[in-house]
């Protein structure tokens, strides 16, 4: 384990969420067990908050390092039995287990739902002792961003981290812990609005202050609040595992967009805007149809097409009556 991988425990970091969060729902006075532990970042906060910190990781580098700063650590691969449970014993020595540290742990594993259901049973023989998760997030806006040109930047350490095996969005970790045995309790996400991703510094998609960037995001928050997010930190509890749900590749019945016609003095612009829309190689379309209530002309045609429209081609199409001007038409076609 190389030495980037040295972090330090700070306000500021992710570490330090953790312990917040850590702190608020291990119970006191008993063993924080930390898989995958590396180098220990959260080592001396867990210790200093009254518990015993116990490291295991599979490379040991790290816990050479955490005993030689004296504390409790062992090496031993977590889905190796034979190496395991031995070393569980050892650590925990009668001691009550109070809580389970995976941070950044996930992403490296094959078989992830059966890590977090090995996990699951080790909690259950401890009386349900909590696990604590820190992932990093792919869908951070940054690499979002960059996707878009084609940019898919493989960093030493990071969000794109070359050993990383596993990527994680918000669905796809509530997903996995449930298929592994684990309701999510809390988060304490850790956010950053500028990711280590957020390079070359003259990418019009990542540099503050552009219109693009600004157009981005505001699309990228408006489809789910966790844009800025750079590492999930959540507390679980253990629950009765969920089969994993693969994505549907079908796509719902929503109309990809929406085409408004505004009808005045009867159909022509009906006329003219079903010729183009005829040409449409998607016509996964509503057709809004938008008439002043007080003109009958108009309103009787958008009334009348709409219907016809409806039943012969089962195509999204109403119609919208406005009394009072745009305001009210562009709060109806809302609704």
């Amino acid at each position: 384990m190389g030495t980037q991988y040295q972090f330090e425990y700070a306000e500021g970091t992710p570490y330090f969420n953790v312990v917040q969060l850590g702190t608020a729902h291990f119970e006191s006075g008993g063993v924080v067990l930390d898989i995958g532990c590396g180098f220990g970042a959260a080592a001396e906060p867990f210790r200093n908050a009254g518990y015993d910190y116990v490291g295991v990781d599979m490379d040991d580098s790290g816990p050479a390092a955490l005993r030689e700063r004296g504390y409790e650590a062992y090496t031993a691969r977590l889905d190796d039995p034979a190496q395991f449970q031995p070393v569980l014993a050892k650590a925990l020595k009668g001691r009550k287990l109070s809580g389970i540290l995976l941070l950044d742990v996930l992403e490296h594993v094959t078989d992830p739902v059966g890590t977090l259901r090995d996990l699951h049973e080790l909690a259950k023989q401890h009386g349900n002792v909590p696990l604590l998760m820190c992932v990093p997030h792919v869908a951070h806006f940054d690499i979002a961003a960059k996707l878009l040109s084609a940019r898919w930047d493989i960093t030493e350490t990071g969000l794109l981290d070359v050993t990383h095996i596993g990527f994680y969005t918000d669905h796809g970790l509530a997903n996995t812990a449930a298929a592994g045995g684990w309701r999510e309790v809390e988060r304490n996400d850790f956010s950053m609005g500028l990711s280590d991703q957020a390079f070359p510094a003259d990418h019009v998609a990542v540099r503050p202050g552009t219109s693009l960037r600004e157009f981005l995001l505001g699309y990228r928050r408006a489809c789910s609040p966790d844009a800025d997010v750079n590492q999930f930190i959540r507390v679980y509890a253990t629950a009765d595992p969920i089969p994993f749900e693969f994505s549907d590749r079908n796509l719902d019945d929503s109309p990809t967009f929406t085409v408004v016609v505004p009808l005045t003095n009867g159909s022509q612009a009906l006329d003219e805007t079903m010729l183009s829309l005829a040409g449409q190689t998607d016509t996964s379309f509503e057709l809004v149809l938008v008439a002043a209530e007080d003109d009958e002309v108009s309103s009787a045609a958008a009334r009348t097409y709409a219907a016809a429209a409806r039943e012969q081609s089962g195509q999204p199409v109403r119609a919208v009556l406005s009394t009072d001007g745009s305001r009210a038409i562009s709060a109806q076609l809302r609704a």
